[in-house]
């Protein structure tokens, strides 16, 4: 925490600064504590113009040493560097021609000749007056000198009548056209501080009125004027923002979209309507999920799925507690059996061993040789311990006999999402459904509960599933970069990131690894009877 003494000579120092005390305002806030405190670091920027033009008065009254202090002084707040480094430049190339009392008439007239023609009409005509030159070539640059003045005089008096007249490009057009006749000009220099300012503020309330093209028009109006101006490269940074996510927006890429909005919530000048759009993203990119995942998104394939691709067909299941599932299959790979139906199992680098389910019916109980449930736990079960079915949007669990549900007993039940479920003494799971968007739902395995080839957790998948590192996935995956829907799309598996577009997915084969977005994973067929 900064002493009272600190503040107390940041408060000098501003005060010497309105009053005009220059040199006392520098000696204070130059200091090495004060000039790295942000109201230090202020003081020394708003002395930059006042010591620039006390420099300006020295040099074109010859007191060239005086002229130079004062420029280094403006240069420790380490803005307009290059202007002031011009001027410095200026007064030293003055100095010593003065200094050396320009030994040759070439010299003089070469030197002067330069100046002018880089735009620095003063240096030019004090080269003149100090060399002592004045025959005809000397005259020649004379009338240069004063030509080229008159002309940037017009150009000002242009250029303001257009920023008057609210033409801002045409009057940046003339501050630029001034700066190469007669740079270092005080009106010119003046002209340009207000031509810039009324084409920033311009530029800002475009942008908080939302109309985006219209801001970037009025930057461009800017010309070059003031490109390294932090207000305009933060009003720069804010439109290359919003292009990036307008096309984003143009590509269906809504969750891309959202995360460039989400990005310009936190950038200068942070307009109201920011929020509105990050909502409405998000309420596209749920709508443009439920359509992919929806009836019609199961024709919206982009390309045909290969040989081998993982199929969704029907198999039946004969038994004493036979279900009419829909479970997946590598086509051609799996031949149908009366012994059960059919899952597969999914192995994801960094998210364990899961089971995937495809069928509204779902049987539990003990590891057996013959006739396996769904999915069989190695406990005190019964062959058929209990179902879960899956009705519209719930999920129902049917027991053979008593099962403990959040520690009541039922024979059937409504599930909930949170319900811990047991069954047995070393037969235990949650019942979670992690998303809103899907009826997907999870059943995650105690530490205490075993299964074969040591799966942890159950999907019974409907529609459309997810892998990530978030909450609302059901696979957790710690490696994802992004969520991975994974989608049934006419009877077959589907795969991409969520919120980027189709060409970023592909079709998932069993028995072939799939990489998409930092997450590996491999489906297999599942084998739940015992040998």
């Amino acid at each position: 925490m900064l002493s009272r003494l600190v503040f107390m000579r940041l408060r000098a120092a501003e005060q010497a600064l309105r009053a005009g005390r220059l040199d006392e305002a520098y000696r204070l806030a130059s200091a090495a504590d004060l000039r790295i405190h942000p109201r230090g670091k202020a003081v020394l920027e708003q002395l930059v113009e006042p010591l620039a033009e006390r420099a300006r008065g020295h040099f074109r009254g010859d007191r060239f040493a005086e002229a130079l202090a004062d420029v280094d002084r403006a240069l420790l707040a380490g803005v307009r560097t290059d202007e002031l480094a011009e001027l410095r430049r200026n007064i030293e190339t003055v100095a010593n021609a003065v200094q050396r009392n320009l030994a040759t008439r070439e010299h003089v007239l070469t030197e002067a000749r330069r100046r002018v023609e880089a735009g620095s009409l003063v240096a030019g005509r004090q080269i003149l007056e100090h060399g002592a030159v004045a025959d005809a070539e000397a005259a020649v640059i004379g009338q240069t000198i004063e030509r080229r003045a008159a002309e940037a005089a017009t150009m000002i008096e242009q250029g303001r009548q257009r920023l008057k007249e609210g033409q801002v490009s045409a009057a940046a057009e003339r501050v630029e056209a001034a700066r190469r006749l007669d740079a270092h000009n005080t009106a010119v220099v003046s002209l340009e501080a207000a031509v810039v300012n009324e084409g920033l503020d311009r530029t800002t309330r475009a942008i908080q009125e939302g109309r985006l093209a219209r801001a970037a028009e009025e930057l461009k109006a800017l010309r070059d004027l003031a490109r390294q101006d932090p207000r305009r490269l933060e009003l720069e940074a804010f439109l290359r923002e919003a292009r990036r996510a307008a096309d984003h927006l143009r590509g269906h890429a809504f969750g891309e979209a959202r995360k460039s909005v989400a990005a310009l919530a936190q950038m200068t000048p942070a307009p109201k309507w920011v929020d509105a759009m990050a909502k409405r993203l998000r309420e596209a990119e749920d709508i443009d999920l439920e359509l992919r995942v929806g009836p019609l998104g199961q024709w919206a394939t982009w390309e045909p799925a290969p040989a081998g691709a993982a199929r969704l067909v029907p198999v039946g299941y004969e038994g004493r507690a036979a279900l009419d599932e829909t479970v997946m299959l590598a086509a051609g790979a799996v031949t149908r059996s009366p012994s059960g139906p059919r899952q597969l199992l999914m192995l994801v680098d960094g998210g364990g061993s899961t089971l995937l389910i495809f069928s509204d019916r779902c049987s539990i109980g003990r590891v057996a040789t013959e006739h396996p449930a769904d999915v069989t736990l190695f406990g005190d079960l019964a062959e058929r311990h209990a179902e879960i079915a899956r009705v519209d949007e719930d999920y129902f669990l049917f027991g053979t006999r008593d099962v403990d549900i959040g520690g009541r007993m039922y024979r059937q039940q409504l599930l909930r999402d949170g319900d811990r479920v047991m069954l047995g003494r070393r037969a235990k799971f949650e019942f979670k459904l992690p998303s809103r968007k899907s009826l997907t739902a999870v059943l995650t395995l105690s530490d205490t509960t075993k299964m074969p080839q040591d799966v942890r957790t159950v999907l019974l998948f409907k529609d459309h599933a997810t892998i990530g590192n978030g909450s609302t996935s059901h696979v957790r995956c710690r490696h994802a970069e992004r969520a991975i829907v994974l989608m049934n799309r006419g009877g077959r598996l589907w795969a991409q990131p969520n919120g980027l577009e189709a060409s970023n997915g592909q079709w998932v084969e069993v028995g072939v690894p799939a990489q998409i977005a930092g997450v590996s994973f491999v489906l297999q067929p599942w084998q739940a009877r015992m040998a």
